[in-house]
């Protein structure tokens, strides 16, 4: 009875733990989905997404700084005065002697006036610099050569997310092949433990196979409970690389059935030095020797021009006090008369320069340590290519000889398990028959076990062997 409801009790645990945890059912997904999802929600992919960006920002400041620079400024006033005279004198009669020389002064009238003034003008400047260098040219090549490495390394990125995507799926897809492999033990060591409850009630064998049986059938109930975990721990994982919460479970839609594979190494190492990281490091190279160039361009004079114009226009209008005199004979007088004038007027006026001259850094002709960094990370760039050109054919390599391998293991584990189930099959009739000892029948249903698992081991290495060629080649991903 205990061990009914342990498996009853573990058969609903496996069909509901997925949607507890998850809160929702499984969600049906192949391989070609998950690589769909990746691309779309990873967040180290979208980094890489976002590095492009930045480089191309950068690469956009640099041509920036090639561009002539133009400025302008436009301002406008408008002011106005007003001033109030108060009981000024308008007309002034001076008294004079014989030799014209004031007696005295009287002022005959008294007048307020008001004096205003305004103004409205305006005034705009414009300006074109342009400064020609060969180390900024080559900064600008630098960023450019920098933008394209970065956009490469986003396909490596994808590549690499595509490949771990399907090496997680397959994985998955291994565990839940295993979990069965372990349902069908667990039944396979039940079903022993009722034979031999059965031949002990008649007496046909010893009370020792029966403890023996129900060892057997402890020690499977454990395995399949590990390998249930299993599952689900790769179905978490999974959902990780997908962008997704840890606890969603998946309906995985595929098998690990295999077929024919053509292998062509030599055009797979053709294609594999022109993957992207190839690409990548060439671009790296391009940027650091451009980067080396303008650093030894920074000690060579820059030449500049620069244009400017300026505009003025407005207009004054203003009231001003003007006086006038005249002299009266036979009175003998001087009559001074003071009155108030408008005056108003355009205001105009235009103007312009050139420069054209050069310019000489004095810290770039001692600043030798600038030129020695950037040779040195042409020469690091340089390096990582011809490493990296190692890596790849050995990855090339090692992928061929991983299909190779797995293709053979496949054989040899399909006749390991047909060698296994008929050794079972002929260790149950000899033990029926006296012939064989219990511990031969248990040795022989765990060696099935093992035989299935390898197989399945198997088969999952192949998956993951063929997409690691694809890696490897640089195989593009349809975004």
């Amino acid at each position: 009875m205990r061990r009914t409801t342990l498996v009853v009790w573990l058969g609903a645990c496996l069909a509901a733990a997925p949607a507890a945890l998850a809160q929702n059912a499984p969600m049906s997904l192949d391989v070609d989905q998950a690589v769909r999802l990746a691309l779309q929600n990873n967040p180290g992919y979208k980094q890489a997404q976002a590095g492009v960006s930045l480089a191309y920002a950068q690469r956009a400041g640099a041509l920036v700084d090639l561009l002539p620079r133009l400025s302008g400024s436009w301002n406008y006033s408008d002011a106005t005065s007003s001033t109030d005279l108060n009981d000024q004198p308008s007309e002034i009669v001076t008294y004079l002697d014989g030799q014209l020389n004031p007696i005295r002064t009287e002022v005959t009238e008294l007048t307020n006036f008001k004096l205003d003034s305004r103004s409205k003008i305006g005034n705009m400047d414009l300006s074109v610099t342009e400064n020609i260098s060969l180390s900024q040219w080559f900064n600008y090549r630098s960023a450019r050569a920098a933008a394209e490495a970065e956009l490469y390394g986003e396909d490596v990125a994808a590549q690499r997310l595509v490949y771990d995507v399907r090496e997680q799926f397959y994985l998955g897809l291994r565990a839940e092949a295993l979990l069965q492999v372990q349902t069908l033990d667990l039944d396979l060591a039940q079903n022993e433990l009722r034979r031999t409850q059965t031949m002990f009630d008649l007496g046909s064998v010893a009370k020792a196979d029966v403890l023996k049986a129900r060892v057997r059938v402890a020690e499977a109930e454990v395995s399949l409970i590990r390998q249930a975990n299993s599952v689900n721990v790769a179905h978490s994982l999974l959902a990780i690389q997908l962008g997704m919460d840890p606890t969603n479970r998946f309906d995985l839609q595929g098998d690990l059935e295999i077929s024919a594979v053509e292998l062509d190494s030599l055009r797979a190492m053709e294609e594999a030095l022109v993957r992207p990281d190839m690409k990548q490091a060439e671009a790296d190279i391009r940027s650091a020797s451009a980067g080396y160039t303008a650093a030894k361009s920074s000690r060579f004079p820059s030449l500049f021009a620069s244009y400017s114009t300026g505009l003025t226009r407005g207009d004054r209008s203003s009231t001003n006090l003007d006086g006038s005199e005249s002299y009266d004979p036979v009175a003998n007088t001087i009559t001074t008369t003071i009155s108030s004038r408008d005056e108003s007027g355009d205001v105009q006026g235009d103007n312009w320069s050139v420069r054209v001259g050069a310019t000489v850094n004095i810290d770039a002709l001692l600043n030798t340590p600038r030129d020695r960094v950037a040779r040195a990370n042409l020469r690091l760039a340089e390096e990582r290519k011809a490493a990296l050109r190692l890596t790849v054919l050995q990855e090339v390599e090692r992928a061929t000889l991983d299909i190779r391998a797995s293709v053979s293991a496949i054989g040899s584990a399909e006749q390991g398990v047909a060698a296994a189930e008929e050794d079972v099959r002929l260790s149950q009739e000899r033990y029926q028959q006296g012939l064989g000892t219990f511990l031969d029948l248990l040795q022989a249903q765990v060696a099935l076990t093992r035989a299935r698992s390898t197989l399945v081991d198997a088969k999952t290495s192949l998956k993951i062997a063929e997409a690691d060629l694809e890696r490897a080649r640089g195989v593009p991903v349809d975004y």
